[in-house]
């Protein structure tokens, strides 16, 4: 009898310690990467003596109707050693808890009830009797767990690598059905310990199995969504950005016609005014050179820059702007190195569009575009305003595009945002004096000033 006892205790503290362990190797510790420096041990060890000690309390009549809810106090010694030691979110913490426990629970209720519809006994006898199979169904319960607990392992951190990163609700999601299929499966168990015919145990243990298949499903099928609405998200700014691209080289050329239209114009315009001063009339001269200046439309150099991609940037899509009717206010810092230049092209070219666009939405006269572009050792302030009629935060808070094909549109903020947290730091909208204002915080890159 002894020797039961302590083979018992054994398995307890066997899975005690496992279902402490199973969130620490995929969450990590906060500081101490071994598992008993970071008190891992020490709640594995008093979870395996609650799990004793709700074995014998179950055993008493009074306690026995509290047997199904003692998974709900193993749950809480898990999640609350995942709260204190462990890294990462609270809903990942949530998650990794009750699969532990799920799949302790999911073990120890499949395979009794089939070793009992194999052998003809019921669960009662295989759980209870000093017998040969009853010490088989305990060894093959800790292997399946040790199994099932580093599959699940290796499949979440395969996915980790996959960088699927799940939302809130998909997190909530599938730790409730986690949580809930817990209960179940402790139920189905509890349930089992009172039927005396095998053919039900096998019933009963492949519904567990059914409950285990549902929350892989849950998992594979929310996991899958997440990462093609990923794929598709970042297929459709690749396309965005193809498009700037094109635009950019349409504003090249434009800007190469131009000048080429500028030299003829410079050309014949100088023959004129050689002959009107040849012959003496000088006002005349004069008239045409003032006319001349009044329709002249070329670019202007709003910034002059040691990154030319950013100064053609700026300086085109400023001059459309000031074409449009609208005034410019720039000012810039002239070193704007650390920053790859793919990034701040993309981020000033959204940026300036979409006060551009705020501007010609204004029907007051008054249009209006600050654009200015500061750093010290650390970092980049980009802050672009432009003038409002009313709020747009207030009417608008997830600035979502107001445009007919929203679905090619409504990407620039993302661009914006994914670049700022790219480079270490953030992007904010606010609103003051009439302006809508974004304002951009970026780490300066040391090695790439290094390397320069």
């Amino acid at each position: 009898m002894s020797g039961w006892l302590l083979l018992e205790l054994a398995v307890n503290i066997f899975q005690g310690i496992a279902m402490i362990y199973y969130p620490f190797a995929y969450l990590g510790a906060k500081g101490e990467k071994n598992f008993i420096k970071c008190k891992g041990m020490w709640f594995g060890l008093a979870l395996a003596a609650l799990i004793s000690a709700m074995n014998i309390l179950s055993s008493i009549e009074i306690f026995h109707v509290f047997e199904n809810y003692m998974v709900i106090l193993y749950f809480a010694v898990i999640l609350l050693f995942s709260l204190i030691k462990l890294n990462q979110s609270k809903l990942k913490k949530l998650f990794i808890s009750a699969s532990s426990i799920l799949i302790v629970v999911m073990c120890s209720a499949t395979f009794p009830n089939l070793a009992a519809s194999l052998s003809g006994k019921t669960l009662t006898e295989i759980l209870t009797e000093n017998s040969v199979e009853r010490l088989i169904c305990m060894i093959t319960v800790q292997l399946m767990i040790i199994f099932i607990m580093e599959l699940s392992l290796y499949i979440f951190k395969k996915f980790e690598k996959g960088k699927s990163e799940l939302t809130y609700l998909e997190w909530i999601l599938i730790a409730s059905v986690l949580s809930v299929s817990c209960l179940i499966c402790c139920f189905i168990n509890s349930a089992a310990l009172d039927v005396k015919i095998p053919s039900v145990n096998r019933y009963l243990a492949c519904s567990v199995l059914g409950i285990v298949l549902i929350n892989v499903i849950v998992c594979y099928l929310v996991i899958g969504l997440e990462r093609k609405n990923a794929v598709f998200k970042e297929n459709e700014i690749l396309k965005l950005e193809q498009i700037y691209i094109r635009q950019m080289s349409d504003n090249a050329k434009a800007e190469f016609e131009n000048t080429r239209k500028l030299r003829h114009d410079f050309k014949d315009g100088y023959s004129i005014i050689l002959t009107m001063l040849s012959d003496g009339k000088t006002s005349d001269a004069i008239d045409f050179i003032k006319q001349s200046l009044n329709n002249f439309t070329c670019s202007e150099v709003f910034i002059n820059t040691n990154n030319e991609a950013v100064n053609a940037v700026i300086n085109t899509k400023l001059s459309r702007a000031k074409s449009a009717g609208i005034d410019v206010i720039c000012s810039s810092v002239s070193n704007l190195s650390g920053i790859d230049d793919m990034d701040l092209v993309r981020l000033l070219s959204n940026l300036i569009d979409n006060a551009i666009e705020g501007c010609l939405s204004v029907a007051s006269a008054l249009k209006q575009i600050r654009l200015s572009i500061t750093a010290d050792e650390y970092k980049y302030d980009i802050c672009v305003k432009n003038t409002i009629s009313g709020s747009v935060l207030k009417n608008n808070p997830h600035l979502r595009t107001t445009k007919k094909d929203s679905g090619n549109h409504g990407y620039g903020t993302v661009i914006i945002r994914e670049i700022a947290e790219k480079h270490n730091g953030n992007c904010l909208y606010y609103e003051e004096n009439g302006f809508f204002c974004c304002n951009i915080i970026m780490a300066i890159d040391s090695a790439s000033l290094t390397g320069c």
